[in-house]
């Protein structure tokens, strides 16, 4: 059978809640960002997880002295309100 087009574009949006994050691994180096790979764990947990790198600048992550508390808070803010813009 012949494909038959739409009189418009059919578009279908799924929308996907992450309730909860993991922090799996920290990399820091001598004067750059640090990175911080987190996967975000699905309300739903039925489907595949979404991971993302973080990098944090060296001149917000110096004066911590690594302090894990302060980790996690950015990268909890980080994430929140790069996905609240999108809402």
């Amino acid at each position: 059978m012949s494909e038959i087009s739409f009189d418009s574009n059919v578009v279908i949006t799924t929308v996907i809640s992450y309730s909860k994050f993991v922090v799996r691994n920290i990399d820091i180096k001598f004067d750059e960002p640090a990175k911080v790979d987190v996967m975000l764990i699905q309300t739903n947990p039925a489907q595949t997880p979404l991971y993302e790198t973080i990098e944090i600048p060296v001149e917000t992550y110096t004066s911590w002295q690594y302090d894990k508390q302060q980790i996690i808070n950015y990268c909890k803010t980080y994430i929140q309100n790069k996905y609240a813009q999108s809402a």
